[in-house]
Protein backbone atom coordinates (compact mmCIF):
# COMPACT_ATOMS: atom_id res chain seq x y z
CA UNK A 1 0.00 0.00 0.00
CA UNK A 2 3.04 2.33 0.55
CA UNK A 3 3.56 2.35 -2.91
CA UNK A 4 -0.06 3.24 -3.79
CA UNK A 5 0.00 5.79 -1.68
CA UNK A 6 3.06 7.53 -3.54
CA UNK A 7 1.59 7.14 -6.76
CA UNK A 8 -1.24 8.49 -5.49
CA UNK A 9 0.61 12.07 -4.08
CA UNK A 10 2.28 12.05 -7.31
CA UNK A 11 -0.78 12.23 -8.99
CA UNK A 12 -2.07 14.84 -6.68
CA UNK A 13 1.13 17.02 -7.56
CA UNK A 14 0.68 16.90 -10.83
CA UNK A 15 -2.87 18.10 -10.74
CA UNK A 16 -1.85 20.69 -8.72
CA UNK A 17 0.32 22.34 -11.25
CA UNK A 18 -2.77 22.65 -12.54
CA UNK A 19 -5.39 25.47 -12.48
CA UNK A 20 -8.32 23.71 -11.80
CA UNK A 21 -11.80 24.35 -13.85
CA UNK A 22 -15.31 23.34 -13.89
CA UNK A 23 -14.42 20.22 -15.74
CA UNK A 24 -11.34 18.69 -13.38
CA UNK A 25 -12.23 15.78 -11.14
CA UNK A 26 -10.98 13.26 -9.41
CA UNK A 27 -11.91 9.39 -8.78
CA UNK A 28 -11.39 7.50 -5.65
CA UNK A 29 -11.34 3.47 -6.61
CA UNK A 30 -11.98 1.37 -3.92
CA UNK A 31 -10.91 -2.86 -3.83
CA UNK A 32 -14.33 -3.51 -3.46
CA UNK A 33 -15.25 -2.92 -6.82
CA UNK A 34 -17.29 0.90 -6.12
CA UNK A 35 -15.88 4.51 -6.81
CA UNK A 36 -16.71 7.98 -5.98
CA UNK A 37 -16.22 10.57 -8.12
CA UNK A 38 -16.04 14.14 -7.33
CA UNK A 39 -16.16 17.48 -9.34
CA UNK A 40 -13.91 20.19 -8.89
CA UNK A 41 -15.78 24.03 -9.48
CA UNK A 42 -13.79 26.73 -10.97
CA UNK A 43 -11.24 28.08 -8.69
CA UNK A 44 -11.49 25.22 -6.14
CA UNK A 45 -7.99 23.37 -4.94
CA UNK A 46 -7.69 20.07 -4.02
CA UNK A 47 -5.19 18.85 -1.40
CA UNK A 48 -4.75 15.24 0.31
CA UNK A 49 -3.08 14.69 3.43
CA UNK A 50 -1.99 11.23 4.63
CA UNK A 51 -2.00 10.20 8.58
CA UNK A 52 -0.61 6.27 9.08
CA UNK A 53 -4.37 5.08 7.81
CA UNK A 54 -6.22 7.32 6.22
CA UNK A 55 -6.13 9.77 3.21
CA UNK A 56 -8.21 13.19 3.80
CA UNK A 57 -8.96 14.75 0.75
CA UNK A 58 -9.74 18.81 1.77
CA UNK A 59 -10.61 21.77 -0.63
CA UNK A 60 -10.06 25.39 -0.52
CA UNK A 61 -11.29 28.45 -3.27
CA UNK A 62 -8.18 31.31 -1.51
CA UNK A 63 -5.29 29.04 0.31
CA UNK A 64 -7.07 30.22 3.50
CA UNK A 65 -10.67 28.43 4.07
CA UNK A 66 -9.70 24.57 4.04
CA UNK A 67 -12.93 22.29 4.43
CA UNK A 68 -12.42 19.04 4.88
CA UNK A 69 -14.13 16.99 1.79
CA UNK A 70 -13.38 13.13 2.44
CA UNK A 71 -11.94 10.82 4.24
CA UNK A 72 -11.03 7.14 3.66
CA UNK A 73 -9.54 4.16 4.94
CA UNK A 74 -6.00 3.57 2.64
CA UNK A 75 -6.49 0.02 2.89
CA UNK A 76 -10.05 0.21 1.64
CA UNK A 77 -8.67 2.04 -1.54
CA UNK A 78 -7.61 0.66 -4.97
CA UNK A 79 -5.91 3.77 -6.69
CA UNK A 80 -7.42 7.34 -7.57
CA UNK A 81 -7.34 8.72 -10.73
CA UNK A 82 -7.93 12.40 -12.55
CA UNK A 83 -9.18 14.01 -15.22
CA UNK A 84 -7.28 17.57 -15.58
CA UNK A 85 -8.67 19.85 -18.09
CA UNK A 86 -6.17 22.80 -17.48
CA UNK A 87 -3.77 24.72 -19.79
CA UNK A 88 -0.21 22.99 -19.74
CA UNK A 89 0.84 26.79 -20.13
CA UNK A 90 0.51 27.20 -16.04
CA UNK A 91 2.76 23.94 -15.53
CA UNK A 92 6.53 25.30 -14.80
CA UNK A 93 7.63 22.01 -13.67
CA UNK A 94 11.47 21.60 -15.44
CA UNK A 95 12.64 18.25 -15.35
CA UNK A 96 15.74 16.72 -16.92
CA UNK A 97 15.72 13.95 -19.94
CA UNK A 98 16.29 11.06 -17.73
CA UNK A 99 14.02 11.98 -15.68
CA UNK A 100 11.53 12.75 -18.38
CA UNK A 101 12.73 9.32 -20.00
CA UNK A 102 11.74 7.45 -16.74
CA UNK A 103 8.24 9.13 -15.62
CA UNK A 104 7.02 8.51 -19.32
CA UNK A 105 5.83 5.22 -19.26
CA UNK A 106 4.34 2.75 -21.66
CA UNK A 107 3.73 5.08 -25.15
CA UNK A 108 2.09 5.05 -28.47
CA UNK A 109 2.26 6.22 -31.67
CA UNK A 110 -0.41 8.43 -33.09
CA UNK A 111 0.02 6.71 -36.26
CA UNK A 112 -1.32 6.58 -40.37
CA UNK A 113 -2.69 10.20 -39.08
CA UNK A 114 -1.20 13.66 -39.30
CA UNK A 115 1.23 12.77 -41.05
CA UNK A 116 -0.58 11.25 -43.85
CA UNK A 117 0.41 12.98 -47.66
CA UNK A 118 -0.30 11.75 -50.75
CA UNK A 119 0.50 13.45 -54.17
CA UNK A 120 -1.90 15.21 -56.50
CA UNK A 121 -4.48 12.03 -57.47
CA UNK A 122 -8.05 11.76 -58.82
CA UNK A 123 -9.72 11.85 -55.60
CA UNK A 124 -7.34 13.50 -53.62
CA UNK A 125 -5.93 17.02 -53.88
CA UNK A 126 -3.82 17.99 -51.27
CA UNK A 127 -3.64 21.72 -52.66
CA UNK A 128 -7.18 21.94 -51.21
CA UNK A 129 -8.13 19.21 -48.94
CA UNK A 130 -8.81 20.01 -45.64
CA UNK A 131 -7.10 19.51 -42.53
CA UNK A 132 -10.01 16.63 -41.61
CA UNK A 133 -9.35 15.27 -44.94
CA UNK A 134 -5.51 14.72 -44.46
CA UNK A 135 -5.64 13.57 -40.69
CA UNK A 136 -7.74 10.68 -42.01
CA UNK A 137 -6.48 10.49 -45.42
CA UNK A 138 -5.11 6.74 -44.51
CA UNK A 139 -7.64 4.87 -43.14
CA UNK A 140 -8.03 6.26 -39.34
CA UNK A 141 -10.74 8.32 -37.53
CA UNK A 142 -10.85 12.12 -36.53
CA UNK A 143 -8.53 12.15 -33.23
CA UNK A 144 -10.79 12.88 -29.84
CA UNK A 145 -9.89 13.85 -26.01
CA UNK A 146 -11.40 10.94 -25.24
CA UNK A 147 -8.74 8.63 -26.97
CA UNK A 148 -6.43 10.33 -25.13
CA UNK A 149 -7.75 9.84 -21.83
CA UNK A 150 -8.59 6.11 -22.52
CA UNK A 151 -5.00 5.67 -23.36
CA UNK A 152 -4.35 7.84 -20.13
CA UNK A 153 -6.28 5.59 -18.04
CA UNK A 154 -5.38 2.32 -19.26
CA UNK A 155 -2.06 2.72 -17.96
CA UNK A 156 0.04 4.65 -21.22
CA UNK A 157 2.02 7.96 -19.85
CA UNK A 158 3.10 9.34 -23.45
CA UNK A 159 2.13 9.37 -26.66
CA UNK A 160 4.40 10.12 -30.31
CA UNK A 161 2.49 12.56 -32.48
CA UNK A 162 3.78 11.97 -36.02
CA UNK A 163 2.95 15.22 -38.08
CA UNK A 164 4.09 15.79 -41.78
CA UNK A 165 4.51 19.62 -42.73
CA UNK A 166 5.32 19.22 -45.95
CA UNK A 167 2.03 20.21 -47.76
CA UNK A 168 1.24 22.26 -45.08
CA UNK A 169 3.86 25.03 -45.44
CA UNK A 170 3.72 27.67 -48.33
CA UNK A 171 7.08 28.27 -50.48
CA UNK A 172 8.65 30.76 -48.33
CA UNK A 173 8.32 28.22 -45.32
CA UNK A 174 5.55 29.61 -43.46
CA UNK A 175 3.06 26.89 -41.84
CA UNK A 176 -0.84 26.65 -42.52
CA UNK A 177 -2.18 28.40 -39.51
CA UNK A 178 -5.57 25.82 -39.66
CA UNK A 179 -2.86 22.95 -40.06
CA UNK A 180 -0.78 24.55 -37.10
CA UNK A 181 -4.30 25.01 -35.29
CA UNK A 182 -5.46 21.43 -35.55
CA UNK A 183 -1.91 20.11 -34.12
CA UNK A 184 -2.26 22.45 -31.45
CA UNK A 185 -5.88 20.73 -30.63
CA UNK A 186 -4.71 17.38 -30.24
CA UNK A 187 -1.16 18.07 -28.60
CA UNK A 188 -4.15 20.25 -25.92
CA UNK A 189 -5.86 16.26 -25.83
CA UNK A 190 -2.62 14.83 -24.87
CA UNK A 191 -0.76 16.29 -22.17
CA UNK A 192 -4.62 17.57 -20.53
CA UNK A 193 -4.94 13.70 -20.50
CA UNK A 194 -1.92 13.86 -17.95
CA UNK A 195 0.55 12.44 -20.91
CA UNK A 196 3.46 13.12 -22.33
CA UNK A 197 3.52 14.25 -26.03
CA UNK A 198 6.48 13.83 -28.52
CA UNK A 199 5.95 16.15 -31.57
CA UNK A 200 8.02 16.16 -34.57
CA UNK A 201 8.58 16.12 -38.58
CA UNK A 202 8.09 13.04 -39.77
CA UNK A 203 7.71 11.72 -43.80
CA UNK A 204 9.72 15.35 -44.23
CA UNK A 205 12.31 13.22 -43.94
CA UNK A 206 12.94 9.26 -44.75
CA UNK A 207 12.52 8.38 -48.76
CA UNK A 208 8.82 9.38 -49.18
CA UNK A 209 7.20 11.48 -51.96
CA UNK A 210 7.33 14.65 -49.79
CA UNK A 211 10.53 14.53 -48.32
CA UNK A 212 12.59 17.59 -48.74
CA UNK A 213 14.97 16.41 -45.54
CA UNK A 214 18.23 14.65 -46.24
CA UNK A 215 21.64 13.78 -45.21
CA UNK A 216 22.82 15.11 -48.02
CA UNK A 217 25.47 18.25 -48.41
CA UNK A 218 23.15 19.99 -51.17
CA UNK A 219 19.96 19.74 -49.45
CA UNK A 220 21.70 21.18 -46.09
CA UNK A 221 22.70 23.90 -47.24
CA UNK A 222 19.36 24.66 -49.38
CA UNK A 223 16.82 23.66 -47.02
CA UNK A 224 18.41 24.37 -43.50
CA UNK A 225 16.91 28.16 -43.14
CA UNK A 226 13.32 26.43 -44.26
CA UNK A 227 14.21 23.59 -41.50
CA UNK A 228 15.17 26.27 -38.80
CA UNK A 229 12.06 28.63 -39.80
CA UNK A 230 9.56 25.44 -39.49
CA UNK A 231 10.83 24.70 -36.24
CA UNK A 232 10.89 28.43 -34.95
CA UNK A 233 7.08 28.42 -35.87
CA UNK A 234 6.53 24.96 -33.62
CA UNK A 235 9.00 26.14 -31.31
CA UNK A 236 6.64 29.82 -30.77
CA UNK A 237 3.27 27.81 -30.85
CA UNK A 238 4.45 26.06 -28.32
CA UNK A 239 6.09 28.00 -26.10
CA UNK A 240 4.34 28.02 -22.85
CA UNK A 241 3.53 24.63 -22.29
CA UNK A 242 5.44 23.04 -19.77
CA UNK A 243 7.68 19.51 -19.30
CA UNK A 244 4.74 17.03 -20.95
CA UNK A 245 5.80 18.31 -24.52
CA UNK A 246 8.86 17.17 -25.87
CA UNK A 247 9.91 18.45 -29.56
CA UNK A 248 11.37 15.53 -31.84
CA UNK A 249 13.36 16.92 -34.65
CA UNK A 250 12.89 14.80 -37.11
CA UNK A 251 12.06 10.82 -37.40
CA UNK A 252 13.80 8.82 -39.96
CA UNK A 253 16.64 11.03 -42.17
CA UNK A 254 17.83 9.02 -44.60
CA UNK A 255 20.67 10.21 -47.27
CA UNK A 256 20.83 11.05 -51.31
CA UNK A 257 20.47 7.43 -52.35
CA UNK A 258 18.17 6.38 -49.51
CA UNK A 259 19.93 3.93 -47.67
CA UNK A 260 17.96 2.34 -44.75
CA UNK A 261 20.96 0.56 -43.65
CA UNK A 262 24.02 2.76 -41.98
CA UNK A 263 26.37 4.24 -44.84
CA UNK A 264 29.92 4.23 -44.82
CA UNK A 265 30.05 7.69 -46.43
CA UNK A 266 31.47 10.11 -43.47
CA UNK A 267 29.97 13.36 -44.93
CA UNK A 268 26.24 11.66 -44.66
CA UNK A 269 26.92 11.63 -40.78
CA UNK A 270 28.70 15.43 -40.58
CA UNK A 271 25.38 16.58 -42.48
CA UNK A 272 23.33 14.31 -39.99
CA UNK A 273 24.66 15.77 -36.75
CA UNK A 274 24.55 19.39 -38.78
CA UNK A 275 20.58 18.72 -38.41
CA UNK A 276 20.50 17.58 -35.29
CA UNK A 277 22.68 21.02 -33.96
CA UNK A 278 20.20 22.99 -36.35
CA UNK A 279 17.16 21.61 -34.78
CA UNK A 280 18.25 22.37 -31.11
CA UNK A 281 19.63 26.04 -32.05
CA UNK A 282 15.78 27.16 -33.15
CA UNK A 283 14.37 25.48 -30.52
CA UNK A 284 16.44 27.54 -27.65
CA UNK A 285 16.94 30.70 -29.94
CA UNK A 286 12.69 30.98 -29.32
CA UNK A 287 12.65 31.18 -25.61
CA UNK A 288 10.26 30.62 -22.74
CA UNK A 289 10.09 27.29 -21.76
CA UNK A 290 11.74 26.29 -25.08
CA UNK A 291 14.77 27.36 -23.39
CA UNK A 292 14.89 24.45 -21.35
CA UNK A 293 12.56 21.98 -22.92
CA UNK A 294 13.47 18.38 -23.20
CA UNK A 295 14.31 17.60 -27.01
CA UNK A 296 14.75 14.35 -29.22
CA UNK A 297 17.15 13.65 -31.50
CA UNK A 298 17.74 10.08 -33.90
CA UNK A 299 20.73 9.01 -35.55
CA UNK A 300 20.72 7.83 -39.20
CA UNK A 301 17.66 6.36 -40.08
CA UNK A 302 16.29 6.18 -36.24
CA UNK A 303 18.29 2.82 -36.43
CA UNK A 304 19.83 1.33 -33.44
CA UNK A 305 22.87 -0.39 -35.84
CA UNK A 306 26.42 -0.01 -34.21
CA UNK A 307 27.79 2.39 -37.00
CA UNK A 308 25.17 4.34 -36.80
CA UNK A 309 25.11 4.64 -32.58
CA UNK A 310 28.87 5.59 -32.89
CA UNK A 311 28.44 8.12 -35.78
CA UNK A 312 26.09 10.51 -34.03
CA UNK A 313 26.75 12.99 -31.94
CA UNK A 314 24.73 14.29 -29.26
CA UNK A 315 24.55 18.31 -30.25
CA UNK A 316 25.59 21.20 -28.15
CA UNK A 317 22.96 22.83 -25.98
CA UNK A 318 23.46 25.66 -23.99
CA UNK A 319 21.45 24.29 -21.27
CA UNK A 320 23.59 23.01 -18.42
CA UNK A 321 25.67 19.66 -19.28
CA UNK A 322 22.82 18.21 -22.32
CA UNK A 323 20.72 17.45 -19.44
CA UNK A 324 17.89 18.33 -21.47
CA UNK A 325 18.45 16.31 -25.15
CA UNK A 326 17.42 12.69 -25.44
CA UNK A 327 18.41 10.12 -27.99
CA UNK A 328 15.68 7.80 -29.70
CA UNK A 329 15.93 4.34 -31.97
CA UNK A 330 13.54 2.26 -33.69
CA UNK A 331 12.79 -1.39 -33.81
CA UNK A 332 11.13 -3.57 -35.75
CA UNK A 333 13.94 -5.98 -35.47
CA UNK A 334 14.67 -9.16 -36.37
CA UNK A 335 12.87 -7.41 -39.47
CA UNK A 336 10.24 -10.01 -40.85
CA UNK A 337 10.04 -12.02 -37.85
CA UNK A 338 6.34 -12.20 -38.20
CA UNK A 339 6.78 -13.93 -41.31
CA UNK A 340 9.69 -15.93 -40.74
CA UNK A 341 8.92 -17.14 -37.09
CA UNK A 342 6.63 -19.32 -35.84
CA UNK A 343 7.48 -18.04 -32.29
CA UNK A 344 9.33 -14.63 -30.49
CA UNK A 345 12.50 -17.18 -30.20
CA UNK A 346 15.94 -17.10 -28.76
CA UNK A 347 17.34 -15.02 -31.59
CA UNK A 348 14.73 -12.14 -31.51
CA UNK A 349 15.55 -11.99 -27.76
CA UNK A 350 18.98 -11.81 -28.31
CA UNK A 351 18.37 -9.07 -31.05
CA UNK A 352 16.16 -6.95 -28.25
CA UNK A 353 19.42 -7.65 -25.31
CA UNK A 354 22.18 -7.23 -27.76
CA UNK A 355 20.57 -3.50 -28.86
CA UNK A 356 19.57 -2.51 -24.81
CA UNK A 357 23.07 -3.28 -24.56
CA UNK A 358 23.78 -1.04 -27.40
CA UNK A 359 22.45 1.76 -25.98
CA UNK A 360 23.15 2.16 -22.92
CA UNK A 361 26.97 1.89 -23.76
CA UNK A 362 26.93 4.88 -26.14
CA UNK A 363 24.55 6.86 -24.61
CA UNK A 364 23.06 6.16 -20.90
CA UNK A 365 26.27 5.60 -19.32
CA UNK A 366 27.62 8.53 -20.61
CA UNK A 367 24.54 10.43 -18.99
CA UNK A 368 22.70 10.49 -22.33
CA UNK A 369 19.19 9.26 -22.43
CA UNK A 370 17.32 6.82 -24.78
CA UNK A 371 14.16 6.06 -25.81
CA UNK A 372 12.48 3.22 -28.25
CA UNK A 373 10.64 5.85 -30.40
CA UNK A 374 8.81 3.24 -32.26
CA UNK A 375 8.24 -0.75 -32.27
CA UNK A 376 6.04 -3.35 -33.52
CA UNK A 377 5.51 -6.17 -35.98
CA UNK A 378 6.14 -3.99 -39.51
CA UNK A 379 7.31 -6.16 -42.12
CA UNK A 380 6.56 -6.69 -45.99
CA UNK A 381 5.83 -10.21 -47.50
CA UNK A 382 7.43 -11.23 -51.13
CA UNK A 383 4.95 -8.88 -53.17
CA UNK A 384 6.09 -6.11 -51.09
CA UNK A 385 2.89 -5.65 -48.99
CA UNK A 386 2.91 -4.34 -45.70
CA UNK A 387 2.52 -6.94 -43.16
CA UNK A 388 1.77 -6.56 -39.68
CA UNK A 389 0.17 -8.09 -36.11
CA UNK A 390 -3.57 -6.51 -36.55
CA UNK A 391 -6.90 -7.50 -34.77
CA UNK A 392 -7.65 -9.87 -37.56
CA UNK A 393 -4.00 -12.03 -36.86
CA UNK A 394 -4.25 -15.35 -35.63
CA UNK A 395 -3.39 -16.20 -32.29
CA UNK A 396 -0.09 -17.38 -32.91
CA UNK A 397 0.78 -13.83 -34.37
CA UNK A 398 -0.72 -11.76 -31.66
CA UNK A 399 1.12 -14.17 -29.27
CA UNK A 400 4.17 -12.91 -30.71
CA UNK A 401 3.51 -9.69 -30.83
CA UNK A 402 2.84 -9.44 -27.17
CA UNK A 403 5.93 -11.51 -26.51
CA UNK A 404 8.12 -8.89 -28.42
CA UNK A 405 6.23 -6.07 -26.60
CA UNK A 406 6.84 -7.14 -22.94
CA UNK A 407 10.39 -8.05 -23.87
CA UNK A 408 11.45 -4.75 -25.70
CA UNK A 409 8.88 -2.86 -22.16
CA UNK A 410 10.99 -4.82 -20.05
CA UNK A 411 14.20 -4.10 -21.28
CA UNK A 412 14.03 -0.68 -21.87
CA UNK A 413 12.79 0.21 -18.44
CA UNK A 414 15.75 -1.44 -16.90
CA UNK A 415 17.80 1.18 -18.75
CA UNK A 416 15.37 4.16 -17.98
CA UNK A 417 13.82 4.17 -21.82
CA UNK A 418 10.10 4.28 -22.53
CA UNK A 419 9.20 2.56 -25.57
CA UNK A 420 6.46 3.35 -28.19
CA UNK A 421 4.16 0.68 -29.70
CA UNK A 422 3.46 1.55 -33.24
CA UNK A 423 -0.40 1.93 -33.81
CA UNK A 424 -1.59 -1.10 -33.99
CA UNK A 425 -2.27 -1.50 -30.34
CA UNK A 426 -5.32 0.52 -30.84
CA UNK A 427 -6.34 1.34 -34.53
CA UNK A 428 -8.78 2.14 -36.99
CA UNK A 429 -12.87 2.52 -36.08
CA UNK A 430 -11.01 1.04 -32.73
CA UNK A 431 -9.78 4.87 -32.02
CA UNK A 432 -13.56 5.99 -32.06
CA UNK A 433 -15.15 3.81 -29.47
CA UNK A 434 -12.38 3.87 -27.75
CA UNK A 435 -11.64 -0.09 -27.33
CA UNK A 436 -8.12 -2.38 -27.88
CA UNK A 437 -7.42 -3.81 -31.32
CA UNK A 438 -4.88 -5.82 -29.62
CA UNK A 439 -5.74 -6.34 -25.54
CA UNK A 440 -3.34 -8.95 -25.15
CA UNK A 441 -0.63 -7.13 -26.57
CA UNK A 442 -1.29 -4.09 -24.20
CA UNK A 443 -1.97 -6.52 -21.20
CA UNK A 444 1.42 -7.68 -21.92
CA UNK A 445 3.17 -4.07 -21.87
CA UNK A 446 1.68 -2.94 -18.65
CA UNK A 447 2.22 -6.40 -17.10
CA UNK A 448 6.13 -5.88 -18.42
CA UNK A 449 6.20 -2.43 -17.70
CA UNK A 450 4.54 -2.53 -13.88
CA UNK A 451 6.36 -5.76 -12.82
Amino acid sequence: MKKGVLLIIAAMLTLSSFAQSSTDSYTVNKTDGTSEKFEIGDGMYNHIAFTADKMTNYITADGTDIVENATWNIADLSNVTFSIAGTPTQDSTTETATVCCKNMGPGYNLGNTFESNSLKTSYFDPDTASVTAFETLWGQPVTTQDLMTFLHNNGFGAVRLPVTWAQHMDADGNVDEAWMNRINEVVDYIVNSGMYCILNTHHDNANGSVAWLKDDATVYQNNVAKFKKLWTQIATRFKDYGHLLVFEGFNEMLDGNNNWSAPDDETTYTVHNEWAQAFVDAVRATGGKNKTRNLLINPYAATNSEKALAHLTVPSDPIGNNEHIMVGVHTYDPYNFVINKTSWDSECQKYVTDMMARLKTYFVDKGTPILIGEYGTHGSDANGNYVSVNKKSSDALKKMAADQAAQITKEAKAIGAPAFYWMNIIDGSDRSVPQWSLPTVVTAIIDAYNN
